[in-house]
Formats: C-alpha cells, sequence, structure tokens
C-alpha cells in the first residue's frame, strides 16, 4: 500500500516524520557510526536539532523525511530523506540505528523508497547518494541497485541510480 507519506513493505511501515518523534531521531543520530558518515546532521544535541527542524519544515511537495518504523511494533528504526534536486534527480539520504544493520532493513527500506518514489514522482528519472569512500555497508547495500558510482572528491563517491 502507498499513500503520499506512508508506505509498507514486508517488515517495515516508512512513515513522515512527527514532531514528537524527535527523540528518537536524536539517539539514532548521536551513534558513532551515524556520525562518522552522515557529516550534515551535526554532532551536537542542538545542531541535531537544527537538522531535525530543517527537514521538518521542507516544502513536501518534492522533499519527503521519512522515519523508517518496524510494521510489528512501529518502533522507529532509522531515517530515510529524498529531496528534490531539478530537474529529474532526487538525491536521498539514510541512517539506520545500530542493532537494526546488517538485517536487510536498509535494502528492504531502499527497495520501498523506489517504488514509492515511481508512484509519487513518475518525472524523477535518477536517484543520487553522496557516500563516504569509507562507507563499505552502505557501498554494498547500494551495489545491489546498479549504480553509476563516480569520484565526487576525495572524501566521497556519488552514487547514481537510474529509475
Amino acid at each position: 500500500m502507498f499513500t503520499k507519506g506512508l508506505f509498507d513493505t514486508e517488515r517495515l511501515r516508512i512513515r513522515t516524520f512527527r514532531r514528537k518523534d524527535f527523540e528518537r531521531f536524536l539517539d539514532i543520530a548521536l551513534d558513532k557510526e551515524v556520525q562518522k558518515y552522515f557529516k550534515g546532521l551535526g554532532r551536537s544535541v542542538s545542531e541535531i536539532s537544527e537538522y531535525f527542524d530543517l527537514i521538518m519544515s521542507q516544502d513536501r511537495q518534492y522533499n519527503e523525511a521519512l522515519a523508517i518504523t518496524l510494521r510489528t511494533t512501529h518502533q522507529i528504526i532509522g531515517y530515510i530523506g529524498a529531496f528534490s534536486m531539478p530537474p529529474e534527480t532526487l538525491n536521498v539520504e539514510y541512517f539506520l540505528a545500530k542493532e537494526f544493520r546488517e538485517c536487510r532493513y536498509g535494502t528492504e527500506a531502499f527497495e520501498g523508497l523506489i517504488s514509492y518514489i515511481r508512484i509519487f514522482y513518475p518525472h524523477i528519472r535518477y536517484i543520487s547518494l553522496m557516500l563516504d569512500k569509507k562507507n563499505i555497508a552502505s557501498q554494498e547495500l547500494l551495489s545491489n541497485f546498479g549504480p553509476e558510482i563516480r569520484d565526487f572528491d576525495t572524501k566521497n563517491y556519488e552514487y547514481i541510480i537510474s529509475l
């Protein structure tokens, strides 16, 4: 089932973030591994709070800030965001709570997001992700989607996935 701002996969419900989700978002965002690879998030509680406020205030027409939750318990286990980069590209970013990595939740969320984008953003032809060159786990996850990989700078790759 796909509704704007909400969709389910086999094990996940992915929905629009709510203000009351901030504490869980903060818990996950303060994880050392998330901090290592998700540079734009900030490191302090106030910086993460500003980031959360920013994603919550984005124009929803072409921007999505989505909570990755378990379908059975509704527990938030991560974040996935898609932000427009005109004219036909969405920039995607994501992170998962430590205890939910290496369980294929990231792959499942990403597959669901691709289906969601195809339904609600039919003009989008590409997904772009910036990845730290040391982030092997995300590189392995994205390799399942046949990306074009470009050197962005000395520390990052740009992954481009055609839809």
